[in-house]
């Protein structure tokens, strides 16, 4: 195995001249051979691997474009044939089946042959209405697998579709919720299951506890009131309280009193 772009993967080209790491160029006087070999599973047991284990996705690494996606589609195309058996031994067992099913009633003599011949003709575009199903089936089918092939430092998105359910217990679940009704709680991930809950069952339920955070925030203004009125209305709506603008008043005029008589005791 060599990877594109190193000395090794030029020499399997068998040039006349190699370019070295130093930018030299030289000529190349010796024969080279290929010789493959691998400690990795071949490909019946890679296949047989992927049977056993039935993945719904598989990534191919460590190898060359060609020969990655030559292996990409053997795998589709064994994957298709395995399944085209399976669903033809599926449908032999039921014909069967009803074969048999029909040998052991047998050909009742005392109906008609009128009868028996309109029975028969419906039996069989029954028939053919199912193989009509089951081919429009087979064509909108998706691939068997779906195998990736993507070069050395490339990233694969893979689409997981699951559908992920939530049990609502304790205090939520003791009415039951109507259409349209919105449901408040925690969500609480256990491995693979989702439980909604009230905070205050949290202690009971799991081996969780709850805190309560409060937070004050405090800003610094060294202005005026009015202008810090100002901007805040600017972003919410202000109501003055009754009797507000009365006590400033009473306060400023009481600060403004100290002050005079300070002033004529000191004079």
């Amino acid at each position: 195995f060599t990877v594109n772009g190193t000395l090794a993967n030029d020499l399997l080209k068998e040039p006349k001249e190699i370019h070295t790491l130093d930018g030299a160029v030289l000529p190349r006087n010796i024969p080279v051979y290929t010789v493959s070999f691998t400690n990795h599973a071949d490909y019946p047991e890679t296949r047989e691997f992927i049977r056993a284990v039935e993945p719904k996705h598989i990534i191919l690494v460590h190898g060359k474009a060609n020969k990655m996606e030559r292996m990409r589609r053997s795998l589709l195309a064994d994957e298709e044939e395995r399944l085209e058996a399976l669903r033809v031994a599926k449908e032999e067992a039921e014909a069967k089946k009803k074969n048999g099913q029909q040998k052991q009633l047998g050909q009742p003599q005392q109906q008609p042959h009128w009868r028996w011949r309109k029975n028969s003709m419906l039996l069989q575009q029954q028939q053919e209405k199912e193989k009509e199903e089951l081919a429009k089936k087979k064509a909108s089918a998706p691939p068997p697998l779906d195998i990736f092939t993507p070069e050395n430092g490339c990233t694969v998105k893979i689409e997981i579709k699951s559908q992920k359910m939530a049990r609502i217990v304790k205090k939520l679940a003791e009415k039951d919720p109507e259409d349209g009704d919105l449901i408040s709680g925690l969500v609480v991930q256990r491995d693979f299951e989702y439980t909604i809950l009230e905070p205050s069952d949290l202690q009971e339920l799991t081996s969780l506890t709850s805190w309560t955070v409060e937070q004050n925030l405090t800003v610094p203004f060294h202005l005026r009131d009015d202008l810090l009125v100002f901007f805040i209305s600017r972003l919410f709506k202000v109501e003055q309280l009754n009797g507000g603008g009365k006590k400033k008043k009473a306060r400023r005029r009481k600060r403004r009193g100290s002050d005079g008589a300070q002033e004529g005791e000191n004079g």
